[in-house]
C-alpha cells in the first residue's frame, strides 16, 4: 500500500499561497520511514528537499503561486525493497 500524504494550502493574497505537505500515516508507519525526499516544480530554486522528522510527519512547508505535482521519494529504514515514489498533487484551494 502506497504511503498516504496530506496537503494544505492557505491564500496569502494576490495569487500567493502558503502550503504544506506531510505523510498522513499512523505513528507506527512513520517510525519505519528514514526520510522523505520531496521534488518540487522546476521553478523552485531549491527544488529537492529532504525531511527527516518523523514526529511532524516529514512536514515540508513552502509558498508559491501555482499548482503542481510533488514527487515524494519515501526511504524506509532497513527496508530498501519497500522504498517508494508517490506523486502528490498540490491543489491551491482552502
Amino acid at each position: 500500500m502506497k504511503t498516504r500524504f496530506k496537503t494544505t494550502a492557505t491564500p496569502r493574497g494576490h495569487d500567493w499561497w502558503s502550503w504544506s505537505v506531510r505523510v498522513d500515516e499512523p505513528a507506527d508507519k512513520l517510525s519505519l520511514i528514514e526520510h522523505v525526499e520531496y521534488i518540487l516544480h522546476p521553478t523552485f530554486p531549491d527544488r529537492i528537499r529532504v525531511e527527516r522528522n518523523a514526529a511532524n510527519g516529514f512536514l515540508l512547508e513552502s509558498a508559491g503561486w501555482g499548482e503542481f505535482d510533488i514527487v515524494a521519494n519515501v526511504t524506509f529504514k532497513d527496508r530498501a525493497s519497500d522504498d517508494e515514489t508517490v506523486i502528490v498533487p498540490l491543489k491551491l484551494s482552502p
